[in-house]
């Protein structure tokens, strides 16, 4: 896996990017995202909120950078949190293998088709929020602080049939 880091500087050094930020001035950095499947990453994915219109601007980074149409956010009530990379300590790859320890500590047989991995500034902290797609038809979240490797929640549910 490239590193975030340097896969983020990418971005902000992109002419696309600046162009976008110079007539965005209240937009904020609030999450990274990609997926794995059988050991390969997809392309990652920052989203910038914008508190003036309540809308999301996704950047996605690959042989080249897209800049996706701004969207509504799914967001609970408020803002979302801004997120900063000078307080992210763990990588990815720390999180994904603290994940799959508990994840063979405490969900045996629940083993991963996709894994979703996200970035973000949520209530519990800065966290690596991780959701396995199961071979069981299950979703197993699981929240790693991007501080410590700690784990922070983990919780199964079922895709389909009563939660």
């Amino acid at each position: 896996m490239e590193d975030l880091k340097k896969v983020y500087n990418e971005l902000i050094d992109s002419t696309i990017f600046k162009a976008w930020k110079d007539s965005t001035s209240n937009a904020y950095l609030t999450h990274a995202f990609t997926m794995y499947e059988k050991e390969s990453e997809s392309e990652w994915q920052f989203g910038y909120y914008n508190k003036d219109t309540d809308k999301i601007t996704t950047f996605v980074i690959g042989d080249d950078i897209k800049r996706l149409p701004e969207a509504d956010v799914l967001k609970r009530e408020g803002l979302l949190n801004e997120l900063k990379f000078e307080s992210v300590q763990i990588d990815a790859i720390t999180a994904l293998k603290a994940a799959k320890s508990l994840q063979e500590e405490k969900y045996k047989g629940q083993e991963p088709l996709k894994i979703i991995v996200l970035l973000q500034n949520l209530e519990e902290g800065i966290v690596w929020n991780l959701t396995y797609l199961t071979i069981g038809f299950k979703t197993l979240n699981i929240k790693i602080s991007a501080v410590d490797a700690s784990v922070v929640d983990h919780s199964l549910k079922s895709i389909i049939g009563p939660q």
